[in-house]
């Protein structure tokens, strides 16, 4: 006995159903997690390159000249992978209250004019490379982290 082969029955089975509707759903929820994990990682990495700059703009108000030794407070705060790129600048600035607009920037003591009171300010800032977990994901997150704080120091 020769058995024929039903296609209508064949379009009416659910079996497989779970199958088919796992290999669809399985991809697109490894994707939501792995953004979220690359979302998670840019966020602890940008937290931890904010407190290296803080640490670093906390040394520079007690040494304002010493911009090397606050460029390795940065880089040494915590073992960063990829390294980060550290600067540190002490400028003065004369500044003045009757103005919108702040003034020179100088690296030494500026001699300011009547009224102008002049401010010694240090910048700290850092980068560091970011690479996400997905490759594709590059045109959501930014290839690189920064960082950057001005304090005034007098």
């Amino acid at each position: 006995m020769t058995r024929r082969f039903d296609i209508r029955g064949f379009l009416r089975s659910t079996a497989g159903n779970a199958a088919v509707e796992f290999g669809v759903a399985a991809p697109l929820l490894a994707m939501i997690v792995l953004g979220v994990a690359d979302l998670g990682m840019m966020a602890n990495k940008t937290a931890v390159l904010d407190a290296a700059v803080r640490a670093g703009t906390a040394y520079a108000r007690s040494s304002p000249s010493d911009t090397s030794t606050t460029r390795t407070i940065v880089q040494n705060f915590k073992s960063f992978s990829p390294a980060v790129t550290a600067t540190a600048t002490s400028f003065w600035e004369c500044d003045d209250p009757n103005s919108t607009s702040i003034g020179t920037q100088s690296t030494s003591e500026p001699t300011c004019g009547s009224g102008l009171v002049a401010a010694h300010y240090v910048q700290v800032a850092a980068t560091q490379n970011f690479s996400p977990i997905l490759p594709f994901s590059s045109f959501v997150f930014p290839g690189s982290l920064s960082s950057t704080v001005t304090t005034r120091v007098q």
